[in-house]
């Protein structure tokens, strides 16, 4: 994981619903553009919202909105404090947060601890999915084998209350599952760390029959990069056929994407991922780390190209505060709320896509 999250606060950046006017939206916002609007509002007085915790530090987090209970669900990945930031990330656990209205956030405490499995030692990152055939909220995130961080899996909880969960499943394990794995390989993803960048099958993010992941795969020309993996699912919610991977125009120096999801405006359908340049096996990491949040829009072809003043490279990075989002499933009355990596967070109306 991004050794550098443990230095940021979990916070929540909530984007309000609006009409937008076609005259004052002809040309398209660039991230440059919003991002200065962003850090101009935050100075105004605007409502905030936070998430802490005394013993505990909280980084990744994602979440959804619960329309029978009017509720809204935030998991967090969480470590003592006490432990340095390369520790945290190898002692995490996925904590439980609630919030009637999206701002007061009551601690449910721990909701899965990394003690469930042998090949797990520690928990990254995950979505939370609907399933309206069985009636049950998904909570999916990834197990990680911390000796090596080779073995990455991908597993499951669900529940009907929020209140009773089930044991985790284990949804996907290329590492115990060799026909799995073939099947990856025969894709052109790859598993290893020859690139020297730590093995990439993690954050799972689900929308209807598809699954996303956080990859690496070799392009055409047999150079190894980090893409976001695709796994499709049958009725059932079990792994049907694996895609092949999504290969976004990036900057030479981005080694890892992140924490992928899709999210849907105006009948669009946008991508959405974390990158940086982080997650060297051996060696020292770059003198500057840089993060960037990305962001794509489907064509009609499946093929996602960057939307914003030269090919979306133009990021929200350290000057800005705002690291990564998680888009809110299920929000209310047509929020998009991000749960973001954010010293502050504030709420900005008319809703700008995905952001």
């Amino acid at each position: 994981m991004n050794f550098y999250r443990s230095l940021l606060v979990s916070l929540l950046l909530v984007l309000q619903g609006g009409a937008l006017s076609s005259r004052a939206w002809t040309t398209p916002l660039s991230l440059k553009s919003l991002c200065s609007r962003l850090l101009s509002l935050s100075q105004e007085s605007l409502p905030l919202s936070s998430l802490s915790h005394k013993r505990l530090h909280l980084w990744d987090n994602w979440g959804h909105y619960d329309r029978f209970t009017q509720s809204f669900h935030r998991f967090a990945l969480a470590a003592p404090k006490h432990l340095s930031p390369e520790d945290r990330h190898f002692h995490s656990h996925i904590h439980h947060f609630t919030s009637s209205d999206g701002q007061t956030w009551e601690d449910q405490g721990p909701l899965i601890s990394a003690d469930f499995d042998p090949q797990v030692t520690t928990l990254w990152s995950g979505s939370s999915y609907f399933d309206s055939q069985s009636g049950e909220w998904l909570l999916y995130f990834t197990g990680v084998q911390d000796d090596t961080l080779h073995s990455q899996s991908l597993w499951l909880v669900r529940t009907r209350d929020h209140k009773t969960w089930s044991s985790p499943e284990r949804l996907a394990d290329p590492y115990l599952d060799s026909e799995l794995k073939n099947q990856l390989l025969e894709e052109g993803y790859h598993l290893g760390q020859e690139d020297n960048i730590i093995s990439s099958f993690r954050d799972p993010f689900r929308k209807k029959d598809r699954l996303l992941f956080a990859g690496k795969a070799f392009d055409p020309s047999g150079q190894l990069r980090p893409v976001v993996g695709q796994l499709r699912l049958n009725s059932q919610g079990q792994i049907n056929r694996v895609d092949s991977p999504i290969f976004l125009p990036l900057e030479d120096k981005v080694t890892q994407i992140e924490l992928p999801s899709l999210v849907r405006y105006s009948g669009r359908e946008y991508l959405m991922v974390t990158a940086n340049n982080q997650g060297q096996v051996d060696g020292p990491a770059p003198k500057r780390m840089k993060s960037q949040l990305l962001l794509f829009e489907a064509s009609n072809d499946g093929v996602y190209a960057a939307t914003s003043y030269k090919k979306a490279q133009l990021v929200f990075d350290q000057n800005s505060g705002l690291f990564s989002g998680t888009p809110l499933a299920y929000a209310p009355k047509g929020k998009l709320l991000l749960f973001s990596f954010r010293l502050r967070a504030l709420t900005l109306s008319p809703l700008i896509p995905v952001y």
